[in-house]
């Protein structure tokens, strides 16, 4: 009976909430839900439920390779993914906005300058992450940002329930081109 007893025991206190590793600042709420406690500044813990593509929970879209890139084997391709990246960004958006992939191919990439990404619809992909299909981009030379995105853009808009988790702050949506603060930041 007393092992009965134990094992009924064991089994309670590992269901219970306070076992699910609540802390101050991310708790269960009581409708069951997350709740984030903020900083007197106004800071919280990211709540990334909702990220990725369209919020998360949607495939990404394969966009048509362009143009296939290799690695030249010198001592930067910069200027080869460069004028690839270009090429494609000067195609004509189709009806969901998107102009086209550059793809790069298995191997090492060195990058000793940074690569500009100016328009919408451009995507630039490797083709894997691991052994002999990786695609490596190797940062050579001075420090210096990867991937500069900066230019003209089509401004979307990212709300609704999928996409606002739950701050507040997001319940009227949140411009993808607006002014980047923390997480649940306050700006005076």
């Amino acid at each position: 009976m007393t092992r009965l007893t134990f094992f009924l025991f064991a089994i309670v206190c590992l269901t219970t909430p306070a076992s699910f590793g609540q802390s101050q600042w991310v708790h269960f709420g009581a409708d069951g839900r997350l709740e984030y406690a903020r900083t007197p500044k106004g800071s919280q813990v990211p709540d990334f439920s909702s990220a990725g593509y369209r919020g998360g929970g949607v495939a990404l879209p394969n966009a048509i390779a362009r143009v296939k890139v290799s690695p030249a084997g010198g001592p930067d391709d910069t200027p080869l993914i460069q004028a690839a990246l270009d090429k494609v960004a000067k195609l004509v958006p189709g009806a969901n906005g998107e102009r086209g992939a550059v793809e790069l191919t298995a191997g090492k990439f060195r990058l000793a300058g940074t690569l500009s990404m100016h328009v919408s619809g451009v995507v630039l992909r490797g083709a894997g992450s691991s052994g002999t299909h990786a695609t490596v981009l190797e940062m050579v030379g001075a420090p210096h940002l990867a991937i500069e995105m900066k230019g003209e853009f089509h401004e979307q808009t990212f709300g609704g329930d999928s996409c606002r988790g739950h701050n507040p702050d997001h319940e009227a949506g949140h411009k993808a081109m607006d002014p980047l603060h923390g997480y649940g930041s306050t700006v005076s």
